[in-house]
Protein backbone atom coordinates (compact mmCIF):
# COMPACT_ATOMS: atom_id res chain seq x y z
CA UNK A 1 0.00 0.00 0.00
CA UNK A 2 1.34 3.37 -0.95
CA UNK A 3 0.23 6.87 1.23
CA UNK A 4 -2.05 8.00 -1.78
CA UNK A 5 -3.47 4.45 -0.87
CA UNK A 6 -3.76 4.66 2.66
CA UNK A 7 -5.39 8.34 2.24
CA UNK A 8 -7.86 7.59 -0.25
CA UNK A 9 -8.85 4.59 1.74
CA UNK A 10 -9.31 7.01 4.41
CA UNK A 11 -11.16 9.72 2.76
CA UNK A 12 -13.35 7.09 1.05
CA UNK A 13 -14.97 6.87 5.09
CA UNK A 14 -16.09 10.14 4.63
CA UNK A 15 -19.49 8.52 2.68
CA UNK A 16 -20.26 7.74 6.49
CA UNK A 17 -20.69 11.10 7.36
CA UNK A 18 -20.30 12.27 10.60
CA UNK A 19 -22.00 10.15 13.11
CA UNK A 20 -22.32 10.89 17.35
CA UNK A 21 -22.05 7.90 18.57
CA UNK A 22 -19.27 5.70 21.06
CA UNK A 23 -20.48 2.27 20.07
CA UNK A 24 -18.71 1.90 17.08
CA UNK A 25 -15.10 3.49 18.23
CA UNK A 26 -15.64 1.40 21.20
CA UNK A 27 -16.30 -2.06 19.29
CA UNK A 28 -13.06 -1.51 16.67
CA UNK A 29 -11.20 -0.32 19.91
CA UNK A 30 -11.55 -3.54 21.52
CA UNK A 31 -10.88 -5.34 18.29
CA UNK A 32 -7.30 -3.36 18.43
CA UNK A 33 -6.56 -4.70 21.65
CA UNK A 34 -7.81 -1.61 23.75
CA UNK A 35 -4.92 0.60 23.08
CA UNK A 36 -5.93 3.62 24.84
CA UNK A 37 -6.04 1.76 28.03
CA UNK A 38 -2.44 2.26 29.63
CA UNK A 39 -2.02 5.72 28.33
CA UNK A 40 -2.21 8.93 30.16
CA UNK A 41 -4.53 12.03 28.53
CA UNK A 42 -5.70 15.19 29.04
CA UNK A 43 -8.82 15.39 27.24
CA UNK A 44 -10.09 19.47 25.98
CA UNK A 45 -13.21 20.33 24.91
CA UNK A 46 -14.76 23.85 24.07
CA UNK A 47 -16.33 25.84 21.09
CA UNK A 48 -13.31 27.84 20.94
CA UNK A 49 -9.69 28.02 22.13
CA UNK A 50 -9.25 24.20 22.32
CA UNK A 51 -6.61 23.68 19.94
CA UNK A 52 -4.85 26.32 21.38
CA UNK A 53 -4.98 25.37 24.95
CA UNK A 54 -3.40 21.93 23.64
CA UNK A 55 -0.92 24.00 21.45
CA UNK A 56 0.40 25.37 25.04
CA UNK A 57 -0.21 22.27 27.17
CA UNK A 58 2.04 20.34 24.90
CA UNK A 59 4.47 22.66 24.66
CA UNK A 60 4.81 23.31 28.42
CA UNK A 61 5.37 19.44 28.97
CA UNK A 62 7.90 19.10 26.71
CA UNK A 63 10.20 21.68 27.42
CA UNK A 64 9.95 20.58 30.88
CA UNK A 65 11.24 17.20 29.66
CA UNK A 66 8.57 14.96 28.82
CA UNK A 67 7.45 12.46 26.01
CA UNK A 68 4.14 13.86 24.91
CA UNK A 69 1.35 12.99 22.40
CA UNK A 70 -0.82 15.56 20.37
CA UNK A 71 -4.19 14.68 18.74
CA UNK A 72 -5.98 17.55 17.33
CA UNK A 73 -8.27 18.28 13.93
CA UNK A 74 -8.72 19.95 11.36
CA UNK A 75 -5.37 19.62 9.94
CA UNK A 76 -4.46 22.62 7.82
CA UNK A 77 -2.06 21.61 4.93
CA UNK A 78 -0.84 18.10 5.12
CA UNK A 79 -3.00 14.81 7.37
CA UNK A 80 -0.33 14.17 9.05
CA UNK A 81 -0.43 16.92 11.34
CA UNK A 82 -3.01 15.35 13.09
CA UNK A 83 -1.13 13.04 15.20
CA UNK A 84 2.20 14.00 16.61
CA UNK A 85 4.73 13.14 18.96
CA UNK A 86 7.21 15.50 20.74
CA UNK A 87 5.81 17.79 17.80
CA UNK A 88 6.56 15.64 15.03
CA UNK A 89 4.20 14.55 12.20
CA UNK A 90 3.14 10.85 12.02
CA UNK A 91 5.08 9.64 9.12
CA UNK A 92 3.88 8.37 5.59
CA UNK A 93 5.07 4.95 6.31
CA UNK A 94 3.64 5.29 10.17
CA UNK A 95 0.32 5.98 8.61
CA UNK A 96 0.20 3.31 5.94
CA UNK A 97 1.16 0.82 8.42
CA UNK A 98 -1.82 2.47 10.81
CA UNK A 99 -4.49 1.81 7.85
CA UNK A 100 -3.04 -1.67 6.97
CA UNK A 101 -3.78 -2.81 10.47
CA UNK A 102 -6.92 -1.21 11.00
CA UNK A 103 -8.67 -1.69 7.67
CA UNK A 104 -9.43 -5.36 8.25
CA UNK A 105 -10.70 -4.25 11.66
CA UNK A 106 -12.86 -2.16 10.52
CA UNK A 107 -14.01 -4.56 7.58
CA UNK A 108 -14.90 -7.12 10.12
CA UNK A 109 -17.95 -4.70 11.40
CA UNK A 110 -19.39 -5.39 8.39
CA UNK A 111 -20.72 -3.01 5.17
CA UNK A 112 -23.28 -1.40 7.29
CA UNK A 113 -21.17 -0.42 10.50
CA UNK A 114 -18.27 0.73 9.19
CA UNK A 115 -16.80 3.75 11.01
CA UNK A 116 -16.64 7.20 10.10
CA UNK A 117 -13.78 9.02 9.05
CA UNK A 118 -12.95 10.69 12.37
CA UNK A 119 -13.80 7.35 14.13
CA UNK A 120 -10.98 5.82 12.04
CA UNK A 121 -8.11 8.46 12.51
CA UNK A 122 -8.87 8.87 16.25
CA UNK A 123 -8.17 4.84 16.44
CA UNK A 124 -5.10 4.79 14.17
CA UNK A 125 -4.12 7.81 16.85
CA UNK A 126 -4.53 5.65 20.20
CA UNK A 127 -2.46 2.71 18.28
CA UNK A 128 0.28 4.91 16.96
CA UNK A 129 0.49 6.89 20.59
CA UNK A 130 0.29 2.83 22.42
CA UNK A 131 3.55 1.82 20.20
CA UNK A 132 5.34 5.51 20.70
CA UNK A 133 4.22 5.67 24.65
CA UNK A 134 4.58 9.08 25.42
CA UNK A 135 4.68 10.17 29.06
CA UNK A 136 1.52 12.51 28.26
CA UNK A 137 -1.53 12.79 25.51
CA UNK A 138 -2.95 16.01 24.92
CA UNK A 139 -6.48 14.83 23.16
CA UNK A 140 -8.81 17.21 21.58
CA UNK A 141 -12.78 16.56 21.07
CA UNK A 142 -13.44 16.60 17.49
CA UNK A 143 -17.28 17.51 17.96
CA UNK A 144 -19.19 18.33 21.29
CA UNK A 145 -17.71 15.85 23.69
CA UNK A 146 -20.46 13.56 25.24
CA UNK A 147 -20.51 11.02 21.73
CA UNK A 148 -17.57 12.70 20.32
CA UNK A 149 -15.31 9.51 19.13
CA UNK A 150 -11.96 10.97 21.62
CA UNK A 151 -14.66 10.39 24.71
CA UNK A 152 -13.46 6.72 24.94
CA UNK A 153 -10.68 7.31 26.86
CA UNK A 154 -10.59 8.46 30.89
CA UNK A 155 -7.75 10.88 31.58
CA UNK A 156 -6.23 12.45 34.27
CA UNK A 157 -7.79 15.57 33.81
CA UNK A 158 -10.82 17.18 31.52
CA UNK A 159 -10.26 20.54 30.54
CA UNK A 160 -13.44 22.53 28.74
CA UNK A 161 -12.28 25.93 27.17
CA UNK A 162 -15.28 28.01 26.96
CA UNK A 163 -18.89 27.20 25.44
CA UNK A 164 -20.37 29.25 22.63
CA UNK A 165 -22.65 28.61 19.84
CA UNK A 166 -21.37 26.76 16.86
CA UNK A 167 -22.63 23.33 15.13
CA UNK A 168 -25.96 23.81 16.41
CA UNK A 169 -27.42 21.01 14.25
CA UNK A 170 -25.63 18.78 15.96
CA UNK A 171 -25.32 20.07 19.72
CA UNK A 172 -28.36 21.79 20.35
CA UNK A 173 -28.94 25.58 19.84
CA UNK A 174 -28.69 26.78 23.35
CA UNK A 175 -25.38 27.36 25.53
CA UNK A 176 -27.28 24.94 28.46
CA UNK A 177 -27.69 22.09 25.77
CA UNK A 178 -23.79 22.76 24.44
CA UNK A 179 -22.83 23.13 27.51
CA UNK A 180 -24.21 19.72 28.53
CA UNK A 181 -22.38 18.12 25.61
CA UNK A 182 -19.39 19.49 25.81
CA UNK A 183 -19.65 17.93 29.60
CA UNK A 184 -19.67 14.94 28.51
CA UNK A 185 -16.17 14.74 28.39
CA UNK A 186 -16.48 14.96 32.49
CA UNK A 187 -15.51 11.40 34.08
CA UNK A 188 -16.36 9.94 37.72
CA UNK A 189 -13.74 11.57 40.51
CA UNK A 190 -11.44 12.93 37.46
CA UNK A 191 -10.80 16.20 37.90
CA UNK A 192 -12.26 19.22 35.85
CA UNK A 193 -10.82 22.68 35.02
CA UNK A 194 -13.52 24.94 32.74
CA UNK A 195 -12.46 29.20 31.34
CA UNK A 196 -14.38 31.80 32.33
CA UNK A 197 -18.28 31.04 31.91
CA UNK A 198 -21.14 31.92 31.50
CA UNK A 199 -23.69 31.16 34.88
CA UNK A 200 -25.69 29.26 33.30
CA UNK A 201 -23.60 27.48 31.75
CA UNK A 202 -20.97 27.17 34.70
CA UNK A 203 -24.30 25.72 36.24
CA UNK A 204 -24.98 22.50 33.68
CA UNK A 205 -21.05 21.81 33.92
CA UNK A 206 -21.50 22.09 37.43
CA UNK A 207 -24.39 19.60 37.86
CA UNK A 208 -22.64 16.92 35.68
CA UNK A 209 -19.46 16.98 37.64
CA UNK A 210 -21.39 17.10 40.79
CA UNK A 211 -23.44 13.38 39.10
CA UNK A 212 -19.99 12.20 38.56
CA UNK A 213 -18.18 13.30 41.80
CA UNK A 214 -15.51 14.81 39.72
CA UNK A 215 -14.04 17.94 41.72
CA UNK A 216 -14.40 20.92 39.36
CA UNK A 217 -12.34 24.02 39.14
CA UNK A 218 -12.74 26.92 37.51
CA UNK A 219 -9.69 28.98 35.81
CA UNK A 220 -9.57 32.93 36.47
CA UNK A 221 -7.09 34.06 34.27
CA UNK A 222 -7.06 37.43 36.00
CA UNK A 223 -5.37 35.69 38.84
CA UNK A 224 -2.58 34.83 36.65
CA UNK A 225 -2.13 38.09 34.93
CA UNK A 226 -2.01 39.51 38.26
CA UNK A 227 1.71 37.73 38.69
CA UNK A 228 4.75 39.87 36.97
CA UNK A 229 6.15 36.86 35.57
CA UNK A 230 2.87 35.86 33.32
CA UNK A 231 1.65 39.61 32.85
CA UNK A 232 5.18 40.47 31.13
CA UNK A 233 5.46 37.26 29.01
CA UNK A 234 4.96 38.24 25.25
CA UNK A 235 3.25 35.07 23.79
CA UNK A 236 3.81 34.25 20.50
CA UNK A 237 0.06 33.59 19.82
CA UNK A 238 -1.82 37.43 20.25
CA UNK A 239 -4.85 38.47 21.50
CA UNK A 240 -6.65 38.36 24.62
CA UNK A 241 -8.18 35.20 24.05
CA UNK A 242 -5.03 33.42 23.34
CA UNK A 243 -3.92 34.94 27.21
CA UNK A 244 -7.04 33.33 28.50
CA UNK A 245 -5.98 29.81 26.96
CA UNK A 246 -2.42 30.14 28.08
CA UNK A 247 -3.69 30.96 31.02
CA UNK A 248 -5.98 27.75 31.39
CA UNK A 249 -3.14 25.66 30.06
CA UNK A 250 -1.06 26.91 33.00
CA UNK A 251 -3.52 25.79 36.09
CA UNK A 252 -3.83 22.95 34.11
CA UNK A 253 -0.23 21.94 33.73
CA UNK A 254 -0.44 23.03 38.02
CA UNK A 255 -3.32 20.57 38.81
CA UNK A 256 -1.32 17.52 37.38
CA UNK A 257 1.60 18.88 39.53
CA UNK A 258 1.89 16.07 41.67
CA UNK A 259 2.17 13.60 38.78
CA UNK A 260 4.21 15.75 36.44
CA UNK A 261 6.79 17.95 37.77
CA UNK A 262 6.98 20.88 35.62
CA UNK A 263 8.83 24.45 37.02
CA UNK A 264 7.47 28.48 36.51
CA UNK A 265 10.75 28.20 34.28
CA UNK A 266 9.53 24.98 32.03
CA UNK A 267 5.94 26.95 31.50
CA UNK A 268 7.49 30.18 30.84
CA UNK A 269 9.52 28.93 28.10
CA UNK A 270 7.11 26.68 26.59
CA UNK A 271 4.24 29.26 26.46
CA UNK A 272 6.47 31.42 24.80
CA UNK A 273 7.96 29.16 22.46
CA UNK A 274 4.33 27.46 21.29
CA UNK A 275 3.55 26.58 17.88
CA UNK A 276 0.17 26.97 16.25
CA UNK A 277 -0.74 27.63 12.86
CA UNK A 278 -3.65 29.80 11.56
CA UNK A 279 -4.18 31.28 14.86
CA UNK A 280 -4.25 34.84 14.49
CA UNK A 281 -0.40 33.91 13.20
CA UNK A 282 1.80 36.43 11.52
CA UNK A 283 3.53 35.82 8.12
CA UNK A 284 6.29 38.65 7.06
CA UNK A 285 6.69 37.65 3.16
CA UNK A 286 10.56 38.55 1.62
CA UNK A 287 9.02 41.74 0.43
CA UNK A 288 8.03 42.93 3.93
CA UNK A 289 4.45 42.33 3.86
CA UNK A 290 2.55 40.90 6.37
CA UNK A 291 0.12 38.56 6.38
CA UNK A 292 -2.46 37.39 9.07
CA UNK A 293 -4.12 33.92 8.90
CA UNK A 294 -6.94 33.39 11.62
CA UNK A 295 -9.29 30.17 11.48
CA UNK A 296 -11.70 31.25 13.73
CA UNK A 297 -15.11 29.96 12.09
CA UNK A 298 -18.18 30.96 13.95
CA UNK A 299 -19.69 34.53 15.41
CA UNK A 300 -18.03 34.34 18.86
CA UNK A 301 -14.03 33.18 17.74
CA UNK A 302 -14.75 36.17 14.82
CA UNK A 303 -15.50 38.63 17.29
CA UNK A 304 -12.09 37.71 19.37
CA UNK A 305 -10.40 38.33 16.54
CA UNK A 306 -11.88 41.47 15.25
CA UNK A 307 -10.90 42.28 19.39
CA UNK A 308 -7.53 41.29 18.80
CA UNK A 309 -6.73 42.66 15.55
CA UNK A 310 -8.11 46.27 16.83
CA UNK A 311 -5.87 45.97 20.13
CA UNK A 312 -2.45 44.66 17.88
CA UNK A 313 -2.94 47.13 14.89
CA UNK A 314 -4.70 49.74 15.85
CA UNK A 315 -5.87 51.61 12.65
CA UNK A 316 -3.52 50.08 10.31
CA UNK A 317 -5.20 49.86 6.69
CA UNK A 318 -5.76 46.38 6.60
CA UNK A 319 -7.38 43.87 3.67
CA UNK A 320 -9.12 40.95 4.36
CA UNK A 321 -9.13 38.15 2.14
CA UNK A 322 -12.10 36.23 3.16
CA UNK A 323 -13.89 32.92 2.30
CA UNK A 324 -16.81 31.22 4.84
CA UNK A 325 -18.40 27.81 4.73
CA UNK A 326 -22.73 28.19 4.07
CA UNK A 327 -23.08 26.44 7.35
CA UNK A 328 -21.56 28.51 9.61
CA UNK A 329 -23.72 31.86 10.38
CA UNK A 330 -21.76 33.16 7.12
CA UNK A 331 -23.89 36.45 7.31
CA UNK A 332 -23.01 37.17 10.84
CA UNK A 333 -19.01 36.89 10.39
CA UNK A 334 -18.74 38.17 7.05
CA UNK A 335 -20.06 41.79 8.60
CA UNK A 336 -18.02 41.42 11.50
CA UNK A 337 -14.52 40.87 9.41
CA UNK A 338 -15.73 43.36 6.77
CA UNK A 339 -16.08 46.24 9.76
CA UNK A 340 -11.42 45.87 10.26
CA UNK A 341 -11.64 46.35 6.75
CA UNK A 342 -10.45 49.45 3.85
CA UNK A 343 -10.56 46.44 1.71
CA UNK A 344 -11.65 42.79 1.01
CA UNK A 345 -11.13 39.75 -1.71
CA UNK A 346 -13.63 37.08 -1.35
CA UNK A 347 -12.87 33.45 -2.44
CA UNK A 348 -14.48 30.38 -2.11
CA UNK A 349 -13.16 28.16 0.44
CA UNK A 350 -11.91 24.70 -0.74
CA UNK A 351 -14.83 23.08 0.26
CA UNK A 352 -17.90 21.78 -1.31
CA UNK A 353 -19.94 23.81 1.43
CA UNK A 354 -18.29 27.33 0.71
CA UNK A 355 -20.30 30.06 0.52
CA UNK A 356 -19.49 31.27 -2.81
CA UNK A 357 -17.06 34.22 -3.58
CA UNK A 358 -19.50 36.11 -5.69
CA UNK A 359 -22.30 35.67 -3.19
CA UNK A 360 -20.39 37.05 -0.07
CA UNK A 361 -19.40 40.01 -1.82
CA UNK A 362 -23.03 40.60 -3.36
CA UNK A 363 -24.20 40.61 0.24
CA UNK A 364 -21.07 42.94 1.80
CA UNK A 365 -21.74 45.32 -0.92
CA UNK A 366 -24.81 46.99 -0.09
CA UNK A 367 -23.89 47.14 3.79
CA UNK A 368 -20.11 48.58 3.17
CA UNK A 369 -21.13 50.91 0.04
CA UNK A 370 -17.82 52.64 0.67
CA UNK A 371 -15.69 49.61 0.48
CA UNK A 372 -13.74 48.06 -2.13
CA UNK A 373 -15.57 44.57 -2.65
CA UNK A 374 -14.04 42.13 -5.31
CA UNK A 375 -14.63 38.50 -5.38
CA UNK A 376 -11.53 36.39 -7.00
CA UNK A 377 -11.47 32.67 -8.64
CA UNK A 378 -8.95 31.40 -6.20
CA UNK A 379 -6.77 31.58 -3.17
CA UNK A 380 -3.63 32.49 -5.05
CA UNK A 381 -5.37 35.01 -7.59
CA UNK A 382 -6.55 36.22 -3.89
CA UNK A 383 -2.60 36.40 -2.50
CA UNK A 384 -1.71 38.23 -6.16
CA UNK A 385 -4.16 40.94 -5.83
CA UNK A 386 -3.47 42.40 -2.40
CA UNK A 387 0.58 41.90 -3.27
CA UNK A 388 0.68 45.79 -2.04
CA UNK A 389 -1.67 46.07 0.84
CA UNK A 390 1.25 46.23 4.11
CA UNK A 391 -1.12 44.56 6.33
CA UNK A 392 -3.63 41.71 4.93
CA UNK A 393 -6.30 39.31 6.99
CA UNK A 394 -7.07 35.75 5.81
CA UNK A 395 -10.02 34.61 7.59
CA UNK A 396 -13.60 32.84 7.71
CA UNK A 397 -12.51 29.01 7.70
CA UNK A 398 -9.41 27.07 8.93
CA UNK A 399 -9.90 25.05 5.21
CA UNK A 400 -9.03 28.91 4.01
CA UNK A 401 -5.98 28.98 6.46
CA UNK A 402 -4.67 25.68 5.14
CA UNK A 403 -5.00 26.73 1.50
CA UNK A 404 -2.63 30.07 2.04
CA UNK A 405 -0.01 28.08 4.00
CA UNK A 406 0.55 25.39 1.08
CA UNK A 407 0.19 28.65 -1.36
CA UNK A 408 2.83 30.34 0.93
CA UNK A 409 5.39 27.15 1.33
CA UNK A 410 4.73 26.07 -2.16
CA UNK A 411 3.57 22.79 -1.05
CA UNK A 412 0.13 20.95 -2.07
CA UNK A 413 -2.45 20.88 0.56
CA UNK A 414 -5.24 17.88 1.45
CA UNK A 415 -7.79 19.54 2.18
CA UNK A 416 -10.35 16.55 1.10
CA UNK A 417 -8.88 14.61 3.78
CA UNK A 418 -10.67 17.07 6.52
CA UNK A 419 -14.25 17.22 4.75
CA UNK A 420 -15.39 14.44 7.39
CA UNK A 421 -18.79 16.94 8.74
CA UNK A 422 -22.18 14.74 7.66
CA UNK A 423 -23.19 15.13 4.16
CA UNK A 424 -25.81 13.19 4.10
Amino acid sequence: MTYAEATVYVQSLGQFGMVLGLERIQQLSQLAGNPHQDLKFIHVAGTNGKGSTCAFLESIFRTAGFRTALYTSPHLVSFTERIQINRQNISEEEVIAGVLRLKPLAETLGSNNQPTFFEFVTLMALCHFADQKPDIIIWETGLGGRLDATNIVTPLLSVITNIQLDHENWLGRTLPKIAFEKAGIIKPQIPVLIGPVSEDVHQVIEEVAKINQAPLNVCQPERLESQVWFRELRLPLIGRFQRYNAALAVQAVFELNQKYHVEQKHVETGLRNTVWWGRLQIVTTQNGRQILLDGAHNPAGVRSLCEAVREEFGDQQITVILGILQDKEWRIMARELAAVAIRIITVSVPNSRTVPAIQLSEFLQPIFPNCSIVPVGSMAEALAATVDSPLTLVAGSLYLIGETIAILQGIPAHHELNQWIDRR
